[in-house]
């Protein structure tokens, strides 16, 4: 299998604001994001008055305790880029079909093999180290109780896709995240369109600090490109964040999503784009997917 990445460009020195939501710009005005003038602790000491989304760069190094152990296993970390940048990694075996019709019946015959699954993914694996998720400046793994929905989207793809598995890393936890799950939604052009397509539950373990891989080649399911693939987790009535990492390269408008539901600046109602908001870290989600195009 190959490993298609889409790079966009390195992001600067990040401007004061915190992984996973809080805006620290008082110039910033996004109509998806409901700020409060005041910062309540949920749980969590909050620092210079506000939790924040996306992780801190000038202080993202501490490992928080309330990280998960690691577990998980690892994904595929072959590389192949394009010149422009995107990786087209489509392939298999070519097939025949001879169909036949008696009367009001019709039946199709399909030989050869079935495509081979690929991975796809816009993301460095070996950079998946900061979490983007709520957290109390200035370091970005002192998480605070929220609950984060994270999304990265395909529009660069076409056709119908058979999903063997979800590839992510988690970079850091708080508590155990409630109700993990993988979700699966339409690409309405600019971003996530409406409710989930599909929902996978997940167990504490596929949430656990670092990389993993979820088979879900049982479910039989069928995506039809462009699409967005993610999870969900945490919560602030549980005391619970996940921590879901980016790979500190500056993403494209339309590929990586996020909202979430904390305390006052860590609360986006609606998906939001992270790379044209005021939020930091920059970077690509560490979520990627294994399939066949069909």
């Amino acid at each position: 299998m190959r490993w298609g990445r889409i790079f966009g460009v390195r992001a600067a020195a990040s401007v004061g604001l915190a992984a996973g939501c809080t805006i620290s710009s008082p110039d910033f005005d996004d109509p998806t994001e409901t700020l409060g003038a005041t910062s309540a602790t949920a749980g969590a000491s909050l620092s210079e008055g506000s939790a924040s989304t996306g992780a801190s760069a000038s202080d993202g190094s501490g490992s928080g305790s309330d990280s998960a152990t690691s577990g998980g296993s690892s994904t595929s970390t072959t590389s192949e880029t394009s010149a422009s940048g995107t990786t087209s990694v489509t392939s298999g075996e070519a097939t025949t079909a001879e169909t036949t019709t008696s009367g009001e019946m019709t039946t199709t015959t399909t030989t050869g093999e079935l495509p081979e699954p690929e991975s796809f993914g816009h993301y460095a694996p070996d950079q998946c180290s900061e979490p983007f998720w709520c957290f109390s400046l200035p370091n970005v793994f002192n998480g605070v109780p929220a609950r984060m929905w994270d999304q990265e989207c395909f529009p660069e793809l076409r056709g119908v896709f058979a999903i063997a598995s979800v590839e992510y890393t988690v970079a850091a936890t708080l508590g155990a995240p409630a109700e993990p799950q993988l979700e699966f939604y339409a690409y309405d052009g600019a971003k996530p369109a409406g409710a989930p397509v599909h929902t996978v539950p997940l167990a504490q373990g596929d949430v656990s600090k670092g990389p993993h891989s979820v088979d879900v080649s049982a479910l039989e399911l069928e995506l039809t490109a462009p699409f967005c693939v993610g999870l969900a987790g945490g919560s602030g009535p549980s005391g619970s964040d996940l921590g879901v990492a980016v790979d500190g390269t500056a993403p494209p408008p339309g590929h990586t999503f996020f909202h979430n539901a904390g305390p006052p600046g860590c609360q986006f109602g609606s998906f939001a784009d992270i790379a044209t908001n005021n939020v930091t870290p920059k970077g690509r989600w560490c979520i990627g997917f294994t399939g066949a195009k069909l």
